[in-house]
């Protein structure tokens, strides 16, 4: 069935060159507050307890086209019981004016945000460089033990997942989801099922 995904969250950070890669990246936070370093996962596990950090999702255009960038951003974050965000410090970026939303459930989130650059109404994302989608401090409560941060795209009915500046809606073939974890797994995903396929199976 096309609504399961197997998922892997991994300690490496990928190497592509030929897609639109979205993934979290850890930051460690100065004395004054600001953004520092950046925090492998395969360095999260000889943290404090209790560390605080900056995550941001960041987005980057490899692809080998004219118009890189994306325009439209609607994806969910799921994370562990090890990461606890801090209320009210998530935000999306203001190059994505258009329609910004955030909604918490849990240990989950659905984000989205759009621009129109044709009309003057933001810029496309990731066009020369990673850049900013979202961002939210949090502690890393036990860094010893299992934590992920976990992205997808919007997927099914009234769900946009990324487009571009042509309106090409990316998928597998030009686009790279990257989940972060401290520990290597592959996670069992139940997507955008369809009316009909659902109630009718025990996984």
């Amino acid at each position: 069935k096309d609504w399961i995904n197997l998922k892997y969250n991994s300690t490496d950070i990928p190497d592509v060159n030929d897609k639109f890669l979205l993934q979290p990246v850890i930051y460690s936070i100065n004395q004054d507050g600001s953004k520092g370093e950046v925090i492998l996962p395969n360095q999260i596990d000889k943290l404090d307890p209790n560390t605080p950090v900056i995550v941001q999702i960041e987005g980057h255009d490899m692809r080998n086209i004219e118009t890189r960038g994306i325009i439209t951003a609607d994806f969910d974050l799921t994370w562990t019981n090890s990461l606890q965000i801090e209320d009210g410090s998530t935000f999306l970026t203001s190059n994505l004016p258009l329609f910004p939303s955030i909604s918490k459930s849990g240990n989950g989130m659905r984000l989205q945000a759009g621009a129109a650059p044709a009309l003057g109404i933001g810029k496309a994302i990731g066009d020369t460089g990673p850049e900013m989608i979202a961002s939210f401090n949090a502690i890393i409560k036990d860094p010893s033990s299992k934590l992920d941060i976990s992205l997808s795209p919007g997927m099914g009915d009234f769900r946009d997942g990324f487009s571009d500046g042509t309106g090409f809606r990316l998928d597998d073939t030009s686009q790279y989801i990257h989940s972060v974890s401290n520990k290597e797994q592959t996670n069992l995903e139940i997507l955008a099922p369809d009316n009909r396929d659902v109630g009718l199976y025990n996984i």
